[in-house]
Order: C-alpha cells, then sequence, then structure tokens
C-alpha cells in the first residue's frame, strides 16, 4: 500500500514497538473512519485488512502500547468492519476496545448498536445486558436496550429499562419522550402526555424533530382523550418548531376537519402541498374541505388530483 495520510507504518522489525506506534498515524486512520462514516463511504477494504493485521501484531506484542487515544484505533476499525458489513470482525475489534478499556462502557453500547443495525436483535440484548452487568449505572445502556425493546413490541420490559436509565439520570430529557411513546404504544394516554411534558420541560426552548415529534404524539394523546383544542395547541407549537413539518401540516389540517373547521384546514394543506405536491392524502383532505364548502370545482379538481398520485 502507498504511503499516504492515512497510513499507520510500523516500520521495520528492528525498529522498536513503540515508535512504530506513533499519535499521528493512529490520529490520520481515526480521522479516515470518520470522514467514510460521516459521508457514507465505504472505507477501501484492503486497507482496512492491512491495517487490522498491522495492529493485531502489535497488540500481541505489546498490548501496553494502546493507552489514550490509541485505543480509539480498535473502536474505528470496529466501525470500519461495520461499514464493510463483516460483524465478526466488528465485534472482534470492539471487545479488544472492551479489554483496553475496561472501565468505559462505549464498546457494548457500539457492538449493541451495531447488533441492531444488522436485524441481530436477540445477540444485541446480550450485549447491551453484558454491558449493563459491567455498567450497571451506565443509562446510556438502558435507554438503547429499552428502545430496541420497544421497537420490538416488548414494552413492559422496554419500560423496566427506560425506568433504570431515568433512576440513573432523572435529568435526561430524551428518557421521558421515550417513556411517553412507550405509553402511547400501550394505549395510556394519560400517561404518555405526563411524560411527553416532563421531556418538554427538560428540553427547554431548543428546536429539533424530537421536539416537534413529541408535539406531534402529545396531538395524539389528546385526541384519544377527546382534548382537540390542546391537540391544536401543541400542533401549533410543533409548527413554530419547524415551520416545513409536512407531518405537522397535515396533522393540523385534518385536526381542522375534525373540528369542522374547514376553512382553515385550506391554509396548512395548501402550505404543504407546497413542500410536496404528490402528497395524495393532503389532495384528498384539501377536496373534503371545498366540497364542505360548496366550492364544486375545487373540490373535484382536487379529488381528480389526489385519485391520480395515488
Amino acid at each position: 500500500m502507498s504511503t499516504d495520510k492515512r497510513q499507520i507504518n510500523f516500520g521495520e522489525k528492528e525498529i522498536s514497538a513503540k515508535k512504530m506506534l506513533k499519535l499521528e498515524n493512529a490520529k490520520s486512520f481515526i480521522d479516515y473512519i470518520s470522514e467514510c462514516i460521516s459521508g457514507g463511504k465505504r472505507p477501501e477494504p484492503v486497507y482496512i485488512k492491512e491495517t487490522y493485521q498491522t495492529l493485531k501484531k502489535v497488540f500481541a506484542r505489546e498490548p501496553g502500547l494502546f493507552t489514550g487515544k490509541l485505543v480509539y484505533l480498535w473502536e474505528s476499525l470496529g466501525w470500519g468492519y461495520h461499514l464493510l458489513g463483516d460483524m465478526r470482525k466488528t465485534e472482534e475489534c470492539l471487545r479488544i476496545q472492551a479489554k483496553l478499556h475496561p472501565h468505559k462502557p462505549d464498546p457494548y453500547i457500539n457492538l449493541g448498536a451495531f447488533c441492531e443495525d444488522g436485524g441481530m436483535y436477540d445477540k444485541a440484548v446480550t450485549v447491551y445486558l453484558e454491558g449493563l452487568n459491567h455498567f450497571p449505572a451506565d443509562e446510556h445502556l438502558s435507554f438503547n436496550l429499552a428502545g430496541m425493546l420497544r421497537d420490538q413490541g416488548m414494552q413492559e420490559n422496554a419500560l423496566r429499562y427506560i425506568n433504570e436509565a431515568i433512576m440513573k439520570n432523572p435529568h435526561k430529557a430524551f428518557n421521558y419522550k421515550l417513556k411517553g411513546d412507550i405509553y402511547l404504544d400501550c394505549s395510556n394516554p394519560a400517561k404518555a402526555i405526563a411524560y411527553y411534558k416532563k421531556f418538554l420541560e427538560l428540553f427547554g426552548a431548543n428546536s429539533s424533530t424530537f421536539k416537534s415529534e413529541a408535539l406531534i404524539n402529545l396531538t395524539i394523546a389528546c385526541k384519544k382523550l377527546g382534548l382537540p383544542g390542546e391537540s391544536l395547541s401543541y400542533l401549533k407549537e410543533a409548527l413554530e418548531v419547524e415551520p416545513f413539518n409536512t407531518a405537522v401540516l397535515f396533522q393540523i389540517g385534518q385536526t381542522y376537519i375534525e373540528q369542522e373547521q374547514y376553512d382553515q384546514a385550506i391554509v396548512p394543506l395548501k402550505k404543504l402541498l407546497d413542500i410536496e405536491p404528490d402528497n395524495a392524502e393532503a389532495c384528498l383532505l384539501l377536496s373534503q374541505c371545498y366540497f364542505k364548502n360548496g366550492n364544486r370545482d375545487m373540490f373535484k379538481w382536487y379529488q381528480h388530483r389526489g385519485r391520480k398520485k395515488q
């Protein structure tokens, strides 16, 4: 392999291992993998393989050389193999990192997430539980496990672990959002509302998709409890967070229709179609509004447009 800024060059055999393991070389490899992750690029398999073989030789000879930032070479290699779809090598690299970082839960968090990405859900549960066995106070392991169990429809178990995460860090907003999601899944809108409100209280004035999601889910929970006025209030707040969020615009239009306020429903639905002209559901809702308002021409136009887009 030609020498370039990414290469880790350990030199000739007579050079000591300590000299061979240079931080700048390590940093270059870590940066290379970071670029692949952020850019959605597939790393070069030959480069990953050669780096792995070199590090394995040094690790077998002098594992104590891997300290500080150099330990993260194994995390970067794990990411590299994950991007290449080699789960066996990914696990091997992260488990070496776990040996070198016995006081950090990161390898278990990453390995569990990689197993989830690969659809290996039983394996992910095993890894998260293994991590919790070593780091029972780590909220991230509990949160990840709860989220995965929720996605798999295991809501009771998910509640157990999100409760653990909240006990470990009662000030982390996202724990309460996930707990609200679980209660909404369990058809318990009253409890869902309580935890979404707690999330919003802790999250504060920050704007993000997560805040919009919580506000939309609050709307759903309020509707289930027969509180359409509160639903609309939360949707308008979500629109302030993300003015071009089509899901929010759709929900506002739909909520106005449910309240038989057809003129008000037209405005957000038209804005939605400005963003997504091919949204058939929005067209059909608009046709409904114009039908109720007695505008037959616009009713036919949007009905035809909606059916055509389906």
